[in-house]
């Protein structure tokens, strides 16, 4: 009962295909390009799509997208606003009341709102785009 299983031989294999793994294969990407060097990365995903797990969204502080793929936004990053800031409200039943906060309170100057299944979507297809 000798079964032939077939492979696929890579030199890293990240597993899940949600934002966290789909950019660190682009960083090891840009990373082998730099060196000159050619690398075999794999992805794999339980789901039956990529990021079809990924079912929340977030406020995020934009460099790291940048630092990743400094020409995001000309690219067609999936965000959904391109600016945001943060308000706070004490609510009633039929009121609300915004809060006021000190100046400098909000760490992040600059955010974005996005989905990150959205975003999973593409930077899988920017990963499909590079080979």
């Amino acid at each position: 009962m000798n079964q032939a299983r077939e492979e696929l031989p890579f030199d890293v294999l990240f597993i899940g295909g949600g934002p966290a793994c789909l950019a660190g294969a682009i960083h090891l990407m840009n990373l082998a390009k730099e060196k000159g060097m050619e690398i075999e990365v794999g992805l794999i995903e339980k789901g039956d799509t990529i990021g079809s797990h990924s079912l929340s969204g977030a406020i995020l502080d934009p460099i790291a997208l940048k630092e990743l793929i400094p020409d995001y936004l000309e690219k067609g990053c999936p965000l959904e606003e391109t600016e945001c800031r943060d308000d706070f409200y004490f609510l009633t039943r039929n009121r609300r009341f915004l809060f006021p906060l000190p100046q400098n309170t909000c760490t992040i100057k600059v955010a974005v709102l996005l989905v990150f299944q959205n975003l999973s979507h593409g930077l899988e297809s920017w990963l499909k785009n590079w080979g």
